[in-house]
């Protein structure tokens, strides 16, 4: 009998991500949907990280009906529509980055890549109309369409994908 002969095959790692500053609210539901995921209770993970979306949008939204009721008090003459602060995403960019990985990556753990690659998708465009395009925060977008490219047996596509998340790693943070 012939010996089994070794193929290799490559491995995907999933990034790491790292959660961002949050309302209190909204970092204890972070840590209650890792917690969920991580048990593969796939369906409260996603919620959850949705509710957490869910309050920062409301925490912010607060926080800015105070921010214009001080400033009200302050100039009688304030106008809320000549305010850029109020321009701001509810969210910020890196977070909404965060959450839409980290909602990507309880789909793809589920088996429901195309919904993985819906967030992914969305991660990518919030991160390429917010940030600069060498951004480590656009990588990980990259990596993470990559990741789920390669599980659809989209093989070039994740390659290119994971190109580009390296070369914008090496212009963001050197080779």
């Amino acid at each position: 009998a012939e010996p089994h002969q070794w193929h290799p095959m490559p491995c995907i790692i999933r990034e790491v991500l790292r959660a961002p500053e949050a309302p209190l609210p909204v970092e204890n539901l972070m840590e209650a949907a890792l917690s969920y995921h991580n048990l593969s209770q796939y369906d409260a993970a996603q919620k959850t990280y949705a509710a957490a979306r869910e309050v920062w949008r409301e925490e912010e939204s607060y926080a800015r009906e105070d921010y214009v009721d001080m400033k009200r008090e302050e100039d009688s003459a304030y106008d809320p529509e000549n305010d850029d602060f109020l321009d701001k995403p509810l969210v910020p960019p890196r977070a909404e980055i965060f959450l839409l990985c980290s909602i990507g990556s309880v789909y793809e753990s589920a088996g429901d890549d195309e919904m993985a690659l819906s967030c992914y998708m969305e991660a990518r465009q919030t991160a390429m109309s917010a940030l600069d395009h060498h951004d480590p925060d656009v990588a990980v977008a990259y990596s993470h369409i990559g990741s789920v490219c390669f599980h659809l047996g989209r093989y070039a596509l994740a390659h290119r994908c994971f190109s580009v998340a390296v070369s914008v790693r090496e212009v963001a943070l050197g080779k």
